[in-house]
């Protein structure tokens, strides 16, 4: 369907029909989300009309300036069409806009915009008269809860979970508001049928089931119809949000109207830097595998839409080759945006500040939650973070997938810029196991209903292929076999100790003293700390990195281990696990605790990275310390470890008394993720326990529990289940360190709501767990938003200038940062 016929369908109530630039230009300034020209029903009918309701009132009592209802609603159901045009769902959008406010229609709700306290609520109205007009159709159970939630947010199906705030849509929609005038209802657009969804949902639930085996029991369709409300749902609250915007604070709204590059021009910005780049490279044999993958990743980028997996191993320029493919794959299916998620935000910020490099500022979003949105912040990062409306979006698998499964608002703004995609999963083997079936469930669909392409990109590739719920399998980009013969044999592992007695902390410090440059890697920040002190003590000169520094400190230290390294230094480095993936480091010699499998194939990607070691390679030593023990019978006492990690751990350890150094080689690996993906302890089970695949995909949400809809999913059961981390257990602490820091913290003082300050403080932040906020209360004070660690109490003592925040040793869980 194109924008002309769009249009016309938008205006079908005229008398005449709509043709002519000026109404292409106003559709097109809805497309591209910048709604700075007004699309009113008084323009559209070419009538003076008399208003005798309103969507928002202005600054002032003259109701001459207030924003009509029919306005609101035109201008919505104009913008959550177009965005939803691309994947054939635009009747969903154009109705949820037209009947989301319809409430408003009420004398109850205009004698409050003249100043009635009397609470409210106006979103069933509109939802109540869609389910009246289109019972039994996949139109309204998509439309039906997003109307109703498009404020609060959309609440379970038929019951009020124990702690969710949020009424059902049964008990919504059963509310008795005041009468919505029939005579301002029958001026509104007519509406078209709903066949149109039916059979959009309908060919993407075909192309699932094609590619089942016949024994699967599975349905897509609940996946479907669930996905296909979570993309209704977001473009009616961005297409909501972005009016009322433009109506009551232009201004705002006009930052969002400026040139986005298009995606040939990207491409042309990526080619002459490829070209750059290559043109100083030696022919090593690092050098051809690279390029060998780049070639690769270009060719196989002429597919259709569709699910697409890329390993290349560490040190085999996976990124730009997984850009190079993204951006000709996009040229070739008409897709509107690049979407690169990594599981860690040391490396968003290094990716974003590589792509923004590459692109310009204009085309790069970054987002996580060091970046995230600052409520006071009119800046035109934090207006494309709300929706991401960029060509290029960096950010964490927490913000993709958890807006992705959210039923909150403001959350949910971007899920529709997911469709008409390319995502980019970098580093796959760290989606969590508890939401794995969930998760790619969620990227099957994706693909046939939101017409995005997904590339799963890592070094040690999951083995998936039995776990796909709709049986989906993915393409592979390039043969990783030849890349192994190359770039494996850079390192040799040594697994001597595993099996055998552990390493005493002495004799480990000791050996680690005997290199002039040695990463070692562990599995918890007090085992970091106490190997780090111990270091020091005997040899002087060591670096410490762990999540208990701040990231400005950890980017210091990791500025100064560089350093280092490329004049050829002494340097010798303890870290957690933040270390192991994307973060550029070229280590000799890596020592790496005992943990699962695809951890230390990471780790063993940061020692003879660019292969310039001889034949003999870098040494990779597999270890296990007799002091990093849970029992507490050591000098250091207890290092305790989730349960997660203790199995994992002991994943490793049974495969590598098996096979020995050949445990890291890819049958090793996929050793590892059989047995890891096949645990029921750990498959599965969300937050507080929640399945969230069968919340999904369950009979009860197809008993009827709403009588006319047929499918009606328990969205914020869903949506409490499906989270990567809880950060309600967690407090950050925001940490004034020298004189930047005072600095810094005065600004705070004086204005703590002042724009601009959030990614400022988050850089200089740590977090604690909750359940120990107690211990740190008498060193930290409120200011604002912020949990201050306090001068006054002694930070200089608490806040070591090496190893950061000191404390009780906490379990460094597997970081997946929001």
């Amino acid at each position: 369907m194109n924008k002309v016929i769009l249009l016309t369908r938008l205006v079908s109530h005229m008398a005449r029909p709509v043709t002519g630039s000026n109404y292409r230009r106003k559709f097109t300034l809805y497309k591209t989300r910048c709604a700075i020209v007004p699309l009113t029903l008084t323009e559209i009918k070419g009538v003076d009309m008399a208003y005798s309701y309103y969507a928002h009132t202005s600054d002032t009592d003259d109701e001459s300036t207030w924003q009509p209802l029919e306005d609101h609603l035109l201008n919505v159901a104009a913008m959550a069409a177009c965005f939803l045009l691309p994947i054939g769902l635009e009747e969903c959008g154009r109705y949820g806009g037209l009947f989301h406010d319809l409430g408003k229609a009420t004398q109850p709700f205009q004698d409050r915009l003249h100043g009635s306290r009397q609470p409210f609520d106006h979103s069933p109205a509109g939802a109540q008269l869609v389910l009246e007009k289109l019972p039994g159709t996949a139109l309204a159970t998509c439309v039906v809860p997003a109307i109703c939630g498009h404020h609060r947010g959309m609440g379970d199906a038929g019951r009020q979970g124990e702690n969710d705030r949020l009424a059902p849509l049964a008990v919504q929609l059963a509310k008795s508001g005041g009468p919505v005038d029939p005579g301002f209802a029958g001026s509104l657009p007519a509406a078209p049928g709903a066949e149109g969804i039916d059979s959009a949902v309908l060919e993407a639930h075909a192309s699932l089931v094609s590619k089942m085996a016949s024994n699967e029991r599975r349905n897509p369709l609940s996946y479907l119809l669930y996905l296909a409300t979570r993309f209704t749902y977001s473009a009616l609250v961005d297409a909501d949000w972005l009016d009322t915007e433009r109506f009551v604070r232009p201004e705002v709204a006009a930052a969002r109207d400026f040139e986005r590059p298009a995606m040939d021009e990207l491409k042309r910005r990526f080619n002459g830097y490829m070209e750059r780049k290559l043109s100083g490279v030696d022919d090593s044999s690092v050098s051809r595998a690279r390029a060998r993958v780049l070639s690769d990743c270009r060719a196989g980028a002429d597919a259709p839409v569709g699910l697409f997996s890329l390993e290349v191993p560490t040190g085999g320029g996976k990124t730009l080759s997984s850009m190079a493919f993204a951006l000709d794959h996009a040229l070739r299916n008409g897709l509107e945006r690049i979407v690169y998620a990594i599981p860690f935000t040391s490396i968003v910020e290094q990716t974003a500040r590589e792509m923004r490099a590459i692109f310009g500022d204009e085309a790069v979003l970054e987002h996580h939650s060091a970046v995230d949105v600052d409520p006071e912040d009119d800046s035109r990062r934090r207006l494309l973070v709300q929706n991401w409306d960029a060509p290029i979006v960096v950010t964490t698998n927490v913000q993709l997938f958890e807006s992705l499964f959210s039923n909150r608002p403001a959350r949910s703004r971007k899920v529709h810029s997911m469709a008409n995609a390319v995502i980019v999963l970098d580093e796959v083997q760290t989606l969590p196991d508890g939401l794995l079936t969930a998760t790619l469930g969620m990227l099957e669909c994706l693909g046939v209903l939101g017409h995005t392409s997904t590339v799963l990109a890592s070094a040690t590739q999951p083995g998936l292929s039995t776990l796909w719920p709709f049986g989906s399998r993915p393409v592979q980009i390039t043969d990783p076999d030849p890349l192994r013969e190359v770039l494996d044999c850079r390192v040799r592992y040594e697994t001597d100790s595993i099996g055998a007695d552990a390493l005493p902390l002495e004799e480990l410090v000791e050996e680690l003293a005997g290199y002039d440059q040695v990463l070692c890697v562990v599995n918890t920040k007090k085992a970091a700390r106490v190997l780090f002190r111990s270091l020091t003590a005997q040899s002087g000169g060591a670096y410490h990195l762990s999540t208990a520094m701040t990231p400005d400190h950890r980017a210091e230290v990791l500025g100064e281990v560089r350093g280092r390294l490329s004049r050829g230094e002494p340097c010798c480095v303890v870290s957690t696990q933040l270390v192991e993936a994307g973060v550029d480091v070229d280590f000799p010699v890596v020592f790496r605790e005992l943990t699962g499998i695809d951890s230390i194939v990471q780790a063993a990607g940061r020692c003879n990275r660019e292969g310039r070691l001889g034949a003999h390679g870098g040494r990779v030593v597999v270890f296990e310390c007799e002091e990093f023990v849970e029992d507490g019978g050591g000098a250091h006492g207890s290092f305790p470890q989730s349960p997660w990690m203790r199995t994992l751990k002991g994943y490793g350890r049974s495969i590598i008394e098996d096979r020995g150094p050949s445990a890291m080689d890819d049958a090793g690996v996929q050793e590892y993720f059989q047995k890891r993906h096949h645990n029921s302890e750990l498959l599965d089970h969300g937050h507080e326990g929640v399945e969230v695949f069968r919340e999904i995909t369950s009979g009860k949400a197809w008993q009827r529990r709403i009588p006319s809809l047929p499918y009606a999913a328990d969205h914020s059961t869903i949506a409490r289940g499906y989270r990567m981390i809880d950060d309600r257990d967690e407090e950050v602490v925001f940490v004034p360190r020298g004189p930047e820091g005072e600095s810094l913290l005065a600004e705070v003082e004086s204005d703590p709501f002042a724009p601009g300050l959030f990614q400022r403080v988050q850089r200089e932040s740590v977090s604690i767990s909750r359940f120990k906020k107690e211990e740190y209360e008498p060193y930290v004070r409120a200011v604002g938003p912020w949990l201050v660690l306090d001068n006054g109490a002694g930070v200089s003592g608490l806040y070591d200038a090496q190893v950061g925040l000191l404390g009780p040793g906490d379990v460094e869980m597997p970081v997946f940062i929001d």
